[in-house]
C-alpha cells in the first residue's frame, strides 16, 4: 500500500474509530450509571469491582490504543500527505529561477544569439563570429528553438569548440515554458538573483534583466504573455527568507487575479536554496512547483499538501 492511497484508508480507521469511541462512551456511561455494569462484573467474575478501578483500566486502555493509532500515523504517514507527480495541467502564471553567467546575448532582426565566451572578449570580436561560440535562435517557435539549441550545442561540443561541460543555463527556461500553453498564459515571472561580489560588482543574475526580456519577448507565441521580472536577495539570505520571497510573488500575482491553483514554479534553474525555497512556497495555499531531470530531460509537476504535524 503506498502512503498516498494509505492516507483515504487511515481517515476511514480514524473515523470509525472515533465513532466507536463517542457510542461506547454513551453506552459505558449508562451502564455506570445505572449499576449494570458492577452487576455484571460480580456474576462474570465473582469479584467486587469498585468504581476507581475501572476508571483506572478504562483510562489506560484508552491512552494505549490512541498511542498506537498515532505511531501508525507517524510510521506510514508523513507530513506532507500527497506528492502527486506526473501531472500535466496547464497554468495561467509560470514562475522561473534565472541563473546566471557571464555570456554575451545579442537580439536582432534575425533573432537572438548567445555567445559562450566570457563578456570582455565576446564584445571585442562580435564582429569575427568565425572565432565566436555562439548559437542562434531563429525564435520562430519555442519548440524549434528547443530543439535547435540542443543540437548546435552538440554540434559546438562534438568539433572541440566547446568544452563538454558547457551547458547554456537558461534552457531549462525554454523546456519549462513549453510544457505549458502559450494561449493559457497570462504571465511568465522571472526571479532574478541580486547579489555581489566583495568589490561591489553585480554578480546575479539581475544584470540579465534586459537580455531575458529581449530573448522571450521576440517569441510571437508570448506576444500576449506579461514577462515580468521580481528579484529576490541570496545575499547572506538563508531559506527561510527566500521562501518568504516567493510566497510574496504568490500573492503578488493573485493580486492580479491570478489564483493559486493557476499557478506554477520551476525550481530546476536558480541556486539550490532557491530550488528549496521555492518548492516549499508552493504549499502556500494551492501553487504546484514542475522540475526538469536533468538526465531524461522530462517535467514532472508535483502537488505537495500538509496533512498534519508528526513530532
Amino acid at each position: 500500500m503506498s502512503r498516498t492511497s494509505g492516507s483515504g484508508v487511515y481517515t476511514i480507521i480514524a473515523w470509525l474509530l472515533s465513532l466507536g469511541a463517542l457510542l461506547a462512551a454513551s453506552w459505558l456511561a449508562d451502564l455506570i450509571s445505572s449499576g449494570e455494569l458492577f452487576a455484571y462484573w460480580n456474576v462474570l467474575s465473582g469479584l467486587p469491582l469498585r468504581p476507581w478501578v475501572l476508571g483506572s483500566v478504562l483510562l489506560v486502555a484508552y491512552g494505549a490504543c490512541t498511542f498506537g493509532l498515532y505511531r501508525l500515523g507517524q510510521g506510514w504517514f508523513k507530513p506532507v500527505g500527497t506528492l502527486n507527480a506526473g501531472i500535466k495541467n496547464s497554468c495561467k502564471a509560470l514562475i522561473v529561477n534565472l541563473s546566471t553567467n557571464n555570456w554575451v546575448y545579442q537580439a536582432s532582426s534575425q533573432g537572438f544569439k548567445v555567445v559562450f565566451e566570457d563578456q570582455k572578449n565576446a564584445e571585442e570580436t562580435q564582429n569575427q563570429e568565425e572565432t565566436l561560440k555562439l548559437i542562434n535562435l531563429k525564435q520562430n517557435s519555442i519548440s524549434g528553438d528547443l530543439k535547435e539549441v540542443t543540437e548546435q550545442i552538440s554540434r559546438l561540443k562534438s568539433d572541440n569548440i566547446l568544452a563538454s561541460h558547457v551547458q547554456w543555463n537558461w534552457q531549462p527556461i525554454l523546456k519549462a515554458i513549453s510544457e505549458h500553453s502559450a494561449g493559457e498564459l497570462v504571465y511568465v515571472c522571472v526571479v532574478c538573483t541580486d547579489e555581489r561580489d566583495q568589490e561591489g560588482d553585480q554578480k546575479g543574475s539581475v544584470k540579465h534583466i534586459q537580455d531575458v526580456k529581449r530573448w522571450l519577448g521576440g517569441y510571437k507565441e508570448l506576444s500576449n504573455v506579461n514577462v515580468v521580472c521580481e528579484t529576490v536577495s541570496t545575499q547572506g539570505a538563508n531559506i527561510e527568507q527566500l521562501y518568504l520571497g516567493y510566497c510574496e510573488i504568490i500573492e503578488r500575482l493573485e493580486k492580479n487575479n491570478i489564483s493559486s491553483k493557476d499557478i506554477v514554479l520551476d525550481i530546476t534553474g536558480g541556486k539550490s536554496d532557491m530550488s528549496i525555497a521555492g518548492s516549499m512556497a508552493t504549499l502556500h495555499k494551492k501553487a504546484r512547483f514542475q522540475y526538469m531531470d536533468q538526465v531524461s530531460k522530462k517535467v514532472n509537476q508535483y502537488n505537495l499538501t500538509i496533512h498534519r504535524q508528526l513530532q
